[in-house]
């Protein structure tokens, strides 16, 4: 239902180049949606919030899941070549 907030990043950021970096991954995914919720949040006029100890347990939860993603394709595709030989 809401895929077409996924449409900008898609576009911008395809997958298995810089969204599969290691470094540029997470921070690209954060930052897109940091974006989206400040956005949010200046439409309806809410007070931003001060950063607390749940949201960067969130953003390390979120990191941790787009590390196992870009292992997990990693360890696939060398899988893939090996199995082409």
């Amino acid at each position: 239902m809401l895929r077409f907030l996924w449409c900008p990043y898609k576009d911008l950021f395809h997958h298995r180049k810089i969204s599969h970096n290691v470094i540029l991954g997470p921070v690209s995914l954060i930052s897109y949606l940091s974006a989206l919720i400040i956005l949010v949040l200046f439409v309806v006029d809410a007070e931003m919030m001060v950063c607390d100890m749940r949201m960067l347990i969130i953003i390390a939860g979120m990191v941790c899941a787009i590390e196992a993603h870009i292992v997990t394709d990693l360890v696939s595709g060398i899988k893939k070549k090996k199995s082409k030989k």
